[in-house]
């Protein structure tokens, strides 16, 4: 049987500040960390960071106690799962904006989360990498590209 929490359901489906309210009332946290083989010891605030949702990443961290570097388990940074060389490597070879790592294949979202990430102080390290300024400013040029 595979059995999921009702804790890694919200994980894996809320997107909106409304789904997340509502999440809360039955005891969600935005500290909530998941086990998935994928993102392990990866906290909430990590997946709505891969995923772009940018009015809620803002809601959250504007709203409610969150650490921004939190690290999982893999070493990587909220930040780090919108920004790494994974990625890049896949837009540089497949010229496209489809990839494995980012839950969001929206350039101008890419964009502005990372803009809005880097505002707020978040640090881009994926994998124990830690990422340049230089590096992002070529990540976002090259999405930039694809616009």
């Amino acid at each position: 049987m595979n059995y999921k929490s009702q804790n890694q359901i919200y994980f894996n489906t809320i997107s909106t500040i409304e789904d997340f309210i509502e999440a809360e009332k039955t005891g969600f946290s935005a500290n909530f960390r998941t086990n998935i083989p994928e993102m392990p010891g990866a906290s909430f605030f990590h997946q709505i960071c891969r995923c772009c949702y940018i009015e809620l990443i803002e809601f959250i961290y504007k709203n409610r106690q969150i650490e921004i570097n939190l690290l999982d388990e893999d070493v990587c940074t909220p930040l780090g799962y919108v920004v790494n060389d994974d990625v890049y490597a896949e837009l540089v070879a497949e010229n496209n904006i489809s990839t494995v790592n980012l839950g969001c294949e929206n350039p101008q979202l890419i964009i502005k989360t990372i803009k809005y990430l880097l505002s707020i102080g978040c640090e881009a390290v994926y994998c124990e990498k830690k990422y340049s300024e230089k590096f992002i400013n070529s990540y976002i040029d090259l999405l930039n590209e694809k616009l």
